[in-house]
């Protein structure tokens, strides 16, 4: 049961990520801190590296997603879209993009 909600999770954050691309961040005042950002590296980058991709643009790794998604906070939304925007032109990121709630109609 455990690892078909993982694959749940996995499989929706995938389809977060997918919706969300290319889209511009907007960050209303009421979200000022911290800020989430969802990575995603090319094959062969490790979580290791992530880490200290994270650590040199002044993020905080938090964890794997799945595949090769990776969850990092920002500690303010400034520095967000200015790290935002570094993420996007190092060689081993393929995306980035905010992090943001999705609702499920039940």
């Amino acid at each position: 049961m455990d690892l078909n909600l993982d694959l749940a999770r996995v499989i929706l954050r995938s389809l977060v990520v997918a919706a969300t691309a290319g889209s511009v961040m907007t960050i209303s005042s009421a979200e000022q801190s911290p800020a989430e950002l969802i990575i995603q590296v090319r094959p062969g980058v490790s979580e290791q590296q992530v880490r200290e991709l994270s650590q040199r643009l002044g993020a905080d790794y938090q964890y794997a997603l799945g595949g090769p998604a990776y969850l990092i906070r920002v500690p303010d939304v400034q520095r967000a879209m200015a790290i935002t925007e570094r993420l996007r032109a190092q060689p081993e990121v393929t995306s980035v993009e905010p992090n943001q709630p999705v609702r499920i109609p039940e």
